[in-house]
């Protein structure tokens, strides 16, 4: 059995780097087997769960119980609940007849229910059967996947690397394999637990045939086997190495801490960031000082934080360089220091991070750290702006409304703050009441006013901005009907029911 629609996968339950490259080793090792694979915002159908809680899998029976498919008994379910191996495999599936082999005029999609991973395979018998259709070279149905749970027991699985575990998942996941059968001498990622003095080092290239023959092979052919076979032996043998092929081709890097061994239990993710972060992963040496910084898992510690943000910005890594020049224009962690601040910010900057762009453009506006220089400030504004950040479309609009670095132009104004307020940004909001009030750049309207400004005062984490609101607002209503300031509340009430995400 294989997948005959898109492979989606969603790693949950270790930290987020270790789930993400995960999630791309699946997606990688799918690629090259020329699997058929989700887009970029697909939907989920390939979980992979690692867990310590051993009763993770009865409180999921409890309160998602159609993730298991039993129509065919709960037997299979009990033996996958229940199993005591470190990595355990669940296939819901799909019975697909070929049209002309459908028996009693039901559905040509039949679904059956599988158990997978531990080489026990529920009875499929059904109600549902495709008659007719076959021949001696052809069955008259395939079965295939339609989702699979994949849940690693962290007590279990023992002293493995991650990309180990990467590679054993995406084996057992992609296809229905029985992790127990006899594999010979043949090397394979199988073995993973059952050596863990000499575990195997990643898929091997019989794995990476396998799963290229699984998903190059006619599986409606009564011959598939056979052509497996010897398409196996084929890309095995040949001249070269067979590793160096699309599966050796990565698109995925694997990081260095990708080798190391899976911190064990009770080790806190600020370790697990640390063992990678010590090896100089810059990406991960900025998350640690992340972590720091937001004391998220650590008591909150700039210096620390700092340290790591520097580490990491020294290889150029643009998250960290913009930290790191937050860190100086702040004073957290080191004396404060607008230059150095600026400097950092531009390194960021020019590589395109936006809050690096936007935070330039405040020190060029206000002249710190370097010399006051509205056009400059415009200049950073616009490039964060058209990457969609909320506070640069907002400055970006005042530059327009006011004349700072840019000509006067109400219109362009209007249009900046319309693109701030409809991310919930609470001063363009206050700001685009204005200009509908007093029709500047927009068609006057108190109406509209009123209800921008209703939004600014629930958006606002400044009381100054609340306050305004309200005066504002007062203001208007002294010198409107009573069904204009309804229609006002109304409208605004429809917007952020309109706009759940930005408010």
């Amino acid at each position: 059995m294989r997948w005959n629609r898109s492979i989606c996968p969603s790693v949950l339950g270790l930290p987020r780097m270790f789930d993400d490259y995960i999630q791309a080793r699946i997606s990688e090792v799918a690629r090259a087997a020329n699997a058929p694979r989700g887009g970029k915002h697909c939907r989920a159908d390939l979980y992979v769960i690692a867990t310590y809680d051993p009763e993770l899998l009865k409180k999921l029976w409890a309160q998602v119980p159609h993730a298991y498919d039993t129509r065919n008994g709960f037997g299979g379910a009990e033996r996958f609940l229940h199993s005591g191996r470190p990595v355990r495999v669940w296939f819901n599936s799909e019975l697909h007849c070929r049209i002309d082999a459908i028996s009693g005029g039901k559905s040509s999609d039949m679904m059956a229910s599988f158990f997978g991973g531990g080489g026990t395979q529920v009875d499929t018998a059904s109600p549902y059967f495709c008659g007719g259709g076959g021949s001696r070279l052809s069955y008259s149905a395939v079965d295939s996947i339609r989702s699979a749970l994949i849940v690693v027991d962290m007590n279990r699985i023992g002293k493995v690397t991650t990309r180990e575990l990467a590679d054993y998942v995406a084996m057992v996941g992609l296809a229905d394999i029985r992790p127990n059968a006899d594999a010979g001498a043949v090397p394979t990622i199988l073995r993973l637990f059952q050596h863990p003095e000499h575990p195997p080092q990643g898929l091997s290239s019989w794995d990476r045939a396998l799963l290229h023959s699984l998903y190059n092979t006619r599986q409606s052919s009564v011959l598939q086997a056979s052509e497996m076979e010897s398409a196996v032996m084929s890309r095995v043998t040949r001249q070269g190495n067979p590793d160096q092929e699309s599966f050796g081709s990565s698109t995925t890097s694997t990081p260095p801490w990708a080798n190391e061994v899976l911190p064990q239990r009770d080790t806190n993710a600020v370790d697990w960031y640390r063992t990678a972060a010590e090896r100089g992963d810059s990406d991960v040496q900025y998350a640690l000082g992340f972590l720091y910084a937001h004391g998220e898992g650590v008591p909150q510690d700039y210096r620390e934080a700092v340290e790591w943000y520097r580490k990491s910005a020294n290889q150029g890594n643009a998250k960290a360089q913009s930290s790191l020049g937050s860190a100086y224009a702040n004073g957290q962690g080191l004396p404060q220091d607008y230059g150095k601040a600026a400097r950092w910010y531009r390194k960021a900057a020019d590589q395109g991070d936006v809050s690096a762009q936007y935070n330039l453009g405040n020190l060029y506006a206000k002249g710190r750290g370097v010399a006051q220089n509205y056009v400059t400030a415009s200049q950073w504004y616009r490039k964060a702006a058209q990457q969609g950040d909320a506070n640069a479309q907002s400055n970006l609009g005042v530059a327009y409304a006011n004349g700072q670095g840019l000509p006067r132009n109400d219109a362009m104004a209007a249009q900046w703050f319309r693109k701030a307020a409809e991310q919930a940004d609470a001063d363009a909001q206050f700001n685009l009441g204005v200009m509908y009030y007093r029709g500047r750049g927009v068609p006057q309207n108190a109406v509209r006013a009123y209800e921008w400004w209703m939004l600014a005062k629930a958006d606002s984490s400044s009381n100054y901005v609340h306050d305004l609101s309200l005066h504002k607002m007062a203001l208007a209503a002294s010198q409107m009907p009573a069904d204009q300031i309804a229609r006002a509340e109304h409208e605004a009430s429809e917007w952020l029911r309109a706009h759940p995400s930005a408010h």
